[in-house]
């Protein structure tokens, strides 16, 4: 990946590797498991609350190799993997400093690939897909917002004029206050939105309290299952993404895609807002090539000043190299900004 850390990515490539022969299995094997058997250092009730995960029955197995459960290692090491190797298609490794992101992908596609069922996933399709056609019939000939969550945010509300609006993440803490016709709610963060960690359960909680003034959630699809399991009604558009995408956006007949980016302005909020509106106004956020401070200047009415240094104890943030990150970051920023015919910086 190209913003991880050169010495991490060379010091934990057997968990790269081990990481995609796992996602494979998960991806392609198409097993639907109703019972789980934790392997873990602590309390396997602390694993077992993980939304979904407190639906499935826990497996008291004394041959593992010969049951059919779902094996969730919440505390990797390479013994214990190998410990368990006969099981490989039926192991899914949830540790959370795993590796940058890995670990929680894994996490997280449990509730899409090893608990729904094939006609539970397509539905989810079906339902994103329509959602999204309605929502760009109810924009086609409309001029929309997309704001990110830097100093500008509060300033550029005020231009909003009820006009329909994009938002995403920290905005969920300011959004009874935003007058607009429509509010489309991003966000898609592995870690501050669909961890196990304590401030993305409070995040989840938030939105559920805010539903009210939500019209449209857009997120990853492998994450439908989390926000229907915390009751959330609102209307949701579940994307999927992936690196082979040559455009930011293609629809067929099952799936709603756009280029992985790996950042929910350029993954998320641009491609659809583009695609349904007849004009986009787009601020709040950074279009400087230029890595500095100003990157983390979050606006003061949405979160302190490093509210978030908590995710520096994780293997998310540890194992990024942030240059690189933002040097492409904005490569696709300001390619789609170059590309929109219907877009105009604030």
């Amino acid at each position: 990946m190209w913003y991880y850390r050169f010495f991490r990515t060379i010091t934990n490539i057997h968990r790269i590797i081990i990481y995609l022969v796992l996602t494979y299995f998960q991806k392609n094997l198409n097993v639907t498991y109703n019972k789980v058997k934790v392997i873990s250092s602590e309390d396997e009730n602390i694993v077992k609350q993980y939304y979904f995960l407190n639906d499935l029955g826990s497996c008291d197995c004394v041959k593992i190799s010969r049951c059919d459960c779902l094996i969730l290692i919440d505390n990797f090491t390479l013994f214990t993997f190998i410990k368990f190797i006969r099981c490989i298609k039926r192991i899914r490794v949830i540790d959370i400093n795993f590796f940058a992101h890995l670990g929680l992908n894994m996490l997280i596609n449990i509730g899409f690939f090893d608990i729904a069922t094939k006609h539970q996933r397509s539905s989810m399709k079906k339902s994103s897909l329509k959602n999204y056609y309605t929502l760009k019939e109810l924009l086609q000939d409309t001029e929309v917002f997309v704001l990110g969550t830097n100093a500008t945010f509060t300033k550029n509300l005020k231009l909003l004029n009820n006009r329909p609006v994009f938002i995403c993440n920290d905005a969920i803490y300011k959004i009874s206050e935003i007058k607009a016709e429509i509010i489309v709610f991003c966000f898609a963060d592995p870690l501050f939105h669909f961890s196990a960690d304590k401030n993305s359960i409070n995040f989840l909680n938030t939105i559920k309290q805010n539903e009210k003034y939500i019209d449209y959630l857009v997120v990853p699809i492998n994450a439908i299952p989390i926000i229907k399991n915390m009751q959330i009604n609102t209307k949701i558009i579940g994307v999927n993404s992936s690196n082979k995408n040559q455009r930011f956006l293609e629809i067929n007949k099952s799936d709603l895609t756009t280029k992985k980016t790996h950042n929910i302005m350029t993954q998320f909020m641009l491609p659809i807002s583009l695609s349904v509106s007849k004009k986009v106004f787009l601020g709040s956020v950074t279009v400087s090539n230029n890595f500095d401070k100003k990157l983390w200047n979050y606006d003061t009415t949405l979160m302190k000043n490093n509210q978030k240094n908590y995710a520096f104890k994780y293997s998310f943030f540890r194992d990024r190299n942030f240059k690189n990150y933002y040097k492409v970051h904005h490569r696709f920023l300001n390619k789609q900004i170059n590309e929109s015919n219907n877009l105009e910086l604030l």
